[in-house]
């Protein structure tokens, strides 16, 4: 994601505390615990042990306008393993 589109976007702060996990905070914001992968992308924490107590996770909004950036950026790398 380029950084100018980053900053387009609006962004909520959650700070990590003990018992959290990516799955729950995407469920309490977004409506649904599948969306779990977005914060682990938008974040570049790739799972839940990625992320300690008082780390600060970025929650992107609108739903749609990530989920449309997260869909472009997936395509491209597996149109660009399949060129290899």
């Amino acid at each position: 994601v380029l950084l100018e589109e980053r900053m387009r976007l609006n962004t909520k702060t959650h700070f990590f505390s003990l018992g959290d996990r990516l799955y729950k905070i995407a469920f309490d914001v977004y409506g649904d615990s599948q969306y779990w992968y977005l914060l682990a992308w938008w974040n570049k924490k790739p799972t839940d042990f990625h992320c300690k107590p008082g780390d600060v996770i970025y929650i992107p909004m609108p739903l749609q306008e990530v989920l449309y950036l997260w869909n472009r950026d997936y395509s491209r790398v597996f149109t660009d393993q399949q060129e290899l």
